[in-house]
């Protein structure tokens, strides 16, 4: 029966995220005892899940990848999860129409717009809007979020910006589900750095091109020092215990749609859960690096080296995002893209350095004032912040400033200026460390 369920599910549901990749499954639906979705909607949301991305793309581990390159509690959620001691996990790791019927289900509730006709859910959608609850509509990477839901504050947890925490409320209830759970079995562990959700309505959230539908978050790993957001995770500095609960825990929650962990970390989890005795079978499934599953919940995208991101499943929000689409007020248009000689140029492309460093190396343009203090670098595959610093003898920091930069991602084919070496001393962080949480050399 597990084996023709899996076969259901495959053919029903391709692969699809910090940014994106395929979903490894579609919707389950709910068994007995849940609100029972009409099959069509199951289907769409299944298709929706499914749908092709252009953000990050999926790698398939080959057994010798590399490090990653980079690219960015309140009471009412404690303790109400199936203890793993009584779940057969394993069972129920294969997301789609198999879920085993003992397996936790979904946060299911009926849409508020089930069962109305379709001028019933014009007036409904024109008129109380509010009333219908968080609408999660369209693609990870091409959608909105109307009515979302803000994550709550917590003494388990700090924002990086608190602008961009919205999201559905089975994702701000899974992510709360499972620090709760860290913190349950591991006392006094430090706060998680919750990165991105999606901003109040959804679309567009620089420099993701995910986070865009309420369904995606960055989450810090646990360490076993004190580092800043967005810090490499190490072989040295990896809370290898903190961090498998963590990840335990949305392979335990079946809102979790996927998990993106590098490779390198995905190894050091993989060997610490083996050796704390988990079930070799359940990490095979779990875990892409085993090679055994392509459909594994924990797979590798490049640039998450340096925090996790988890996908979520929002049936109801999802489920009421379909049925309003069509008379839900419409995104305003974009902007017009910017031609440049013989093509298109995305605006945001080229920032004012990038503009003033091809017009400088064309000669149509006079050089800026302050060119002689910079060097100008063209951003290829492999380039971090970290790797350019130590190249051009300067620190991250300076980097950062030259360019305007808030994070650590880096574009493909831009170009950067980089501060001569004897400009940038006075720009360098003070104790020798970067604002990365890695020592400088």
């Amino acid at each position: 029966m597990r084996a023709l369920a899996f076969l259901l599910a495959a053919t029903a549901i391709s692969l699809v995220g910090c940014a994106e990749v395929r979903a490894p499954g579609g919707a389950v639906a709910p068994t007995a005892g849940s609100f029972s979705a009409p099959e069509s909607l199951d289907a769409s949301l299944a298709a929706e899940a499914s749908s092709p991305s252009d953000d990050l793309e999926p790698v398939a581990y080959d057994g010798d990848e590399e490090e990653a390159d980079e690219e960015e509690g309140d009471d009412e959620h404690e303790h109400d999860d199936i203890e793993s001691e009584e779940l057969d996990i394993l069972a129920c790791l294969d997301r789609g129409p198999g879920l085993q019927p003992s397996c936790p289900q979904y946060t299911w509730k009926p849409s508020p717009l089930q069962g109305l006709s379709q001028s019933e859910i014009e007036q409904k959608v024109k008129t109380d809007l509010a009333s219908l609850g968080p609408i999660s509509l369209g693609y990870p990477n091409r959608g909105r979020l109307f009515n979302a839901v803000q994550m709550h504050e917590s003494d388990k947890w700090v924002f990086t910006e608190r602008t961009a925490a919205y999201g559905t409320q089975e994702t701000v209830d899974s992510i709360a589900r499972a620090i709760e759970k860290v913190h349950a079995k591991h006392p006094n562990s430090d706060k998680v750095i919750i990165g991105h959700l999606s901003t109040k309505s959804g679309g567009r959230l620089k420099p993701h091109k995910s986070h865009q539908a309420g369904r995606d978050v960055d989450l810090s790993y646990f360490y076993t020092e004190k580092v800043g957001w967005y810090a490499y995770a190490t072989d040295k500095n990896l809370d290898r215990a903190r961090t498998w609960t963590f990840v335990k825990a949305f392979l335990e929650d079946p809102n979790t749609e996927m998990v993106l962990v590098d490779t390198s970390i995905q190894k050091m989890l993989y060997d610490f859960a083996l050796k704390a005795g988990e079930d070799k079978e359940f990490l095979d499934k779990a875990f892409q690096i085993a090679g055994k599953n392509p459909r594994a919940i924990v797979r590798h995208v490049a640039g998450h080296a340096t925090h996790i991101h988890a996908r979520f499943f929002s049936p109801s929000a999802q489920a009421t995002g379909r049925l309003a689409e069509a008379y839900l007020p419409k995104p305003p248009p974009p902007p017009p893209k910017k031609r440049g000689k013989g093509k298109h140029v995305a605006k945001g492309d080229d920032t004012e350095d990038t503009k003033h460093a091809k017009k400088a190396k064309s000669g149509g343009d006079k050089k800026p004032k302050d060119e002689d203090a910079f060097v100008y670098h063209r951003a290829r595959s492999g380039d971090t912040l970290d790797s350019l610093a130590r190249h051009y003898g300067v620190s991250i920091q300076a980097i950062r400033q030259a360019n305007g930069l808030k994070g650590n991602a880096l574009k493909q084919k831009q170009t950067y200026r980089i501060p001569k070496p004897e400009k940038t001393a006075s720009a360098s962080a003070p104790g020798g460390q970067s604002k990365s949480g890695r020592p400088r050399k």
